[in-house]
């Protein structure tokens, strides 16, 4: 076909692994992917539109793509996949009637077709809603990097919180088959593979519709089974959502050696009437004792969350209950945002009463406590070693992240390879990274 793609991706884990399988399905159709889209017969943009800055940025960068076309003397394409791309479906055509392709994260599977169709000319593919997902079309992935993975264990979502896009976006959740997933982390590993994240919007709910033999094989299982595979690597997982984390889950972390003792909950306030309206289907002070849970049977976990500010009714009162919340809890990092109104969530219909400047106020009023209390924790590990699996040679330091996910500068060592663990004595710290000496 000695045809090129360009593919641009914006958003979560998930949506970088689905690039990397995306990559793999067109170069099955002989299809090669380039650098950049000017050099380009396809371009694509792999969508995000949880937030509406993300969405944005995947308008603008279709805006780059349209006037390439029209400018262009060969003949280009243009479309978009992934949550967008569902979102707002035929509607793109509005503000761009030249676009090519607009295909849901449930249709990504079979973009090798699709695209294969736009360039024998047979017009423009329109695919949202349902789809079937052929599982066995994930061995094509093309992974970007040779020692670092992304495995995805399921997709879509069924928590249906009030301010999110997901359920609509990408379905409702499905769990990969047990065996494949096991299979294709031992294949990972077998060639070389030191770091294996685990992806689901809530990995917690993991094979609660598996049927025959896999019935039963919660997520607890499949990491115990990671754990025992043969090869020295680390195991993540991203994300857990907190009215489903089990005991089981807690302690499989706890016993694995290979699994990493972090983790992902995000709790996105501290007010429990934010998080009733928000549907979160927990209490502030349940949260609190599930990270009290984590961290009696596992000293040294890390815990890393999520916290939205400006929802619809907040106060100042439920600021506070958030900063409260956040001071028990000692977050080890925390992603914190602004409310953004997603048309066709239940909170698209609320009023927003909390103006865009209260809104940047609290905001720097939770990172400011991020820092102060980031920089109190990342002290302590000061004269410690710490495990540090360095990332790709580059100037400077080298860079890397421990167990636990914190971000590292490594002096001392001078030939390496990305993967590699070394141990480090922890020399210094800042608020969210550490710096330290190779031993």
């Amino acid at each position: 076909m000695n045809k090129t793609f360009f593919i641009h991706t914006f958003g979560c884990q998930m949506n970088q692994y689905d690039s990397e399988l995306v990559t793999g399905i067109l170069e099955k159709e002989g299809l090669s992917r380039v650098d950049a889209y000017e050099k380009a017969d396809l371009c694509l943009v792999n969508s995000c539109s949880v937030r509406e800055l993300a969405a944005q940025k995947a308008r603008s960068e279709l805006g780059l793509f349209a006037l390439y076309k029209r400018r262009s003397r060969k003949k280009v394409y243009y479309g978009i996949i992934g949550c967008l791309a569902e979102q707002e479906g035929k509607n793109l055509f509005k503000k761009f009637p030249d676009m090519d392709l607009i295909a849901g994260p449930a249709h990504e599977r079979q973009l090798g077709q699709y695209v294969s169709s736009i360039l024998a000319g047979n017009g423009p593919v329109i695919k949202t809603g349902e789809g079937v997902q052929d599982w066995d079309v994930d061995a094509l992935i093309k992974r970007e990097n040779s020692r670092s993975a992304w495995v995805t264990v399921s997709k879509g979502c069924n928590s249906f919180c009030s301010y999110c896009v997901v359920p609509y976006a990408r379905g409702r959740e499905e769990s990969r088959p047990f065996s494949a997933i096991v299979r294709e982390i031992k294949a990972l590993t077998g060639r070389g593979y030191k770091e294996i994240n685990l992806l689901g919007q809530n990995v917690n709910t993991y094979g609660r519709d598996l049927k025959g033999a896999a019935a039963g094989k919660d997520f607890s299982a499949l990491l115990k089974e990671v754990n025992s595979l043969p090869g020295d690597f680390w195991v993540r997982f991203w994300t857990s959502h907190p009215k489903d984390i089990p005991d089981t889950l807690i302690d499989a972390v706890a016993s694995g050696k290979k699994i990493c003792p972090l983790f992902h909950l995000p709790v996105q306030s501290g007010s429990d009437a934010i998080l009733k309206a928000m549907n979160r289907k927990y209490t502030a002070g349940q949260y609190l004792e599930i990270t009290e849970k984590i961290r009696k049977k596992i000293p040294g976990a890390a815990i890393s969350t999520d916290f939205i500010v400006g929802f619809p009714g907040e106060t100042e009162k439920d600021l506070e209950l958030s900063l409260e919340l956040y001071r028990k809890a000692r977050f080890d990092t925390a992603f914190t945002y602004k409310y953004s109104p997603r048309k066709g969530t239940r909170a698209f219909d609320l009023k927003d009463e909390v103006s865009k400047d209260v809104k940047e106020e609290r905001l720097r009023a939770l990172m400011t406590l991020q820092k102060e209390l980031g920089l109190e924790i990342n002290r302590q590990f000061i004269g410690t070693v710490r495990d540090v699996m360095l990332s790709a040679p580059g100037p400077g330091p080298a860079g890397g992240r421990d167990r636990t996910n914190r971000p590292f500068l490594v002096e001392g060592v001078k030939k390496y390879k990305e993967g590699e663990i070394v141990s480090v004595k922890v020399t210094g710290a800042a608020p969210f990274s550490l710096k330290g000496i190779s031993l």
